[in-house]
């Protein structure tokens, strides 16, 4: 068994859940965060928004940014996704 799990690749069926997991969520995560984009596009402040951004020097303080402005909400939900935010602001911050 230790040569299983060790060198043959073995691991438990959690340990596959949740690399499951993360890969979904990365891929869910690269497919909106152009929409998330977009909709910071489409903001009546758009301009003023992206200087605000450009201004904040800390990308953890520019996804704080895109979290208030609520632009990373998934439709259906309340509250924005973390690495929705984070790939979207780091997306904003380019442009």
């Amino acid at each position: 068994m230790i040569i299983g799990f060790n060198w043959a690749g073995w691991m438990l069926t959690s340990t596959a859940d949740a690399r499951l997991k993360d890969g979904v969520d990365s891929g869910v995560v690269l497919a909106l965060s152009p929409l998330c984009v977009k909709d910071f596009q489409r903001d009546a402040n758009a301009a003023n928004n992206l200087i605000l951004l450009k201004k904040i020097t800390s990308s953890w303080e520019q996804a704080t940014f895109v979290d208030k402005g609520g632009w990373a909400t998934r439709l259906g939900t309340t509250s924005p996704d973390c690495k929705l935010v984070r790939a979207c602001s780091e997306l904003v911050a380019k442009t």
